[in-house]
Order: structure tokens, then sequence, then C-alpha cells
């Protein structure tokens, strides 16, 4: 059956020999990571660094929030003391007004120097109105901040 010293397979037909060693054979696979290039090491060293990275994300947050907030309070003042000059400055402008109106009743000034009296106090009256509502609106900014609801 066999020819030589090495087994022919010409010599056994090929369905003989897988009968024959259909059941002789048994395999196992162990896998040990030795080295497998500090993939593990690295990915924690990578969350460690995203963590701290979070964290100074957040830092960084929170002095913008506090930035914002101060200038949003340095505004909101600032709003005020020009709603308060603005009130000064119509009672000086209504004050030149009425002066102005003597003075052009008496006949002692023009009708240009009245009319330009007028302006200046409707002029005035315009800004005490916009730095009230600039002052609101920065207020309730600052309501927001310190969570007040908003309210009109």
């Amino acid at each position: 059956m066999y020819s030589n010293a090495y087994y022919s397979t010409m010599d056994i037909p090929f369905n003989d020999q897988l009968n024959q060693n259909a059941k002789k054979s048994i395999g196992m696979s162990l896998t040990i990571p030795i080295f497998n290039r500090f993939i593990y090491r690295n990915n924690v060293r990578q969350a460690k660094v995203g963590v701290i990275n979070q964290r100074l994300t957040m830092e960084d947050s929170k002095k913008t929030l506090y930035k914002e907030i101060q200038q949003a309070y340095f505004n909101a003042t600032a709003e005020q003391e020009k709603y308060l000059a603005s009130e000064k400055s119509v009672a000086a402008s209504r004050e030149a007004l009425m002066y102005a109106e003597e003075r052009y009743i008496a006949g002692k000034s023009t009708v240009y120097e009245f009319n330009e009296s007028k302006t200046k106090y409707a002029s005035s009256l315009s800004q005490q109105a916009q730095a009230k509502y600039n002052f609101i609106f920065r207020a309730k900014i600052l309501d927001f901040y310190n969570g007040v609801p908003i309210t009109l």
C-alpha cells in the first residue's frame, strides 16, 4: 500500500483519508497578551487627560460667567448714573425753556432761540427715556444672573 518511506496520497482515496482522520485531532488556542503595545496604559492616561481637560473647561466657563456678571453689574451701574444725570439734564433744560419762554414773551429773544430751547428740552426728555429703559434692561440682566424671573 505504501510505496516509499513517506506516505503517498495516491494510494489512499481522499474520502477514506477524511473518514480515518476525522476525529483524531484536537485543538486549543490560548492568547496571553504579554506585550500589547501599552494600549491599556495609554487609554487610561488619555482618559485622565480628558478628565483634566474637562475640569479646565469648567473652570474657564466659571471665570467667563463671573466676568459676564461683573460686566453686567458695571453696565447696570453706569446706566443708573446716566439715568440720574439725564434727570438733572431734564430739570436744567426745563428751567432753561421756562426762561427762554419768559424772554420770548418779553420780546428779549427771537423765535429761533425759543425753538432751540424747546428742541434741547425734547432731546433731554428723549435721552432720559432712553437712559431709563437701558437701566431697566441692564437691571433685568442682573436679575437673570441672580435667578430672579424676568417680569416687565
